[in-house]
């Protein structure tokens, strides 16, 4: 029944992991999950591991994909600061005379067109939404 592969999956798993005191009301839990597995009997007992279980298993699921995340970013950090481009805060520095930085290889063209001036992309935004421009 779906409430036996339940409980042998996810609640065991979760089950497992609990950690008490007495281990013999962890195995009477145990038991009494089995037979109201066995009877199909949904009761609010069982509603409130069936929720615990899947919340912990869940909770387990985010944090390893988070790890994974992690892990991926440490190793990309580690690969940008043995080539050397963030080994040290001047590496992005074009010449010492000057001081400017080099532009981002990903800055797009739309973005170097629009341009610095703050004050035109204001007016043009309040002139498209009907504002007073005058």
């Amino acid at each position: 029944t779906e409430m036996e592969a339940m409980l042998n999956s996810t609640i065991a798993k979760w089950l497992e992991q609990l950690e008490t005191k007495d281990t013999a009301s962890k195995n009477s839990l145990e038991a009494g999950l089995k037979a109201l597995a066995a009877d199909g009997n949904e009761s609010g007992v069982w509603e409130v591991v069936a929720c615990a279980s899947s919340s912990w298993q869940s909770n387990v699921n985010e944090i390893e994909t988070l790890r994974t995340k992690l892990n991926t970013y440490e190793e990309r950090e580690k690969e940008l600061t043995a080539s050397g481009v963030f080994s040290k805060e001047t590496a992005r520095i074009e010449s010492a005379s000057t001081g400017l930085k080099r532009k981002s290889d990903d800055i797009s063209a739309a973005d170097e067109e629009q341009g610095d001036d703050i004050w035109s992309e204001f007016q043009t935004m309040l002139v498209g939404k009907g504002g007073n421009t005058g």
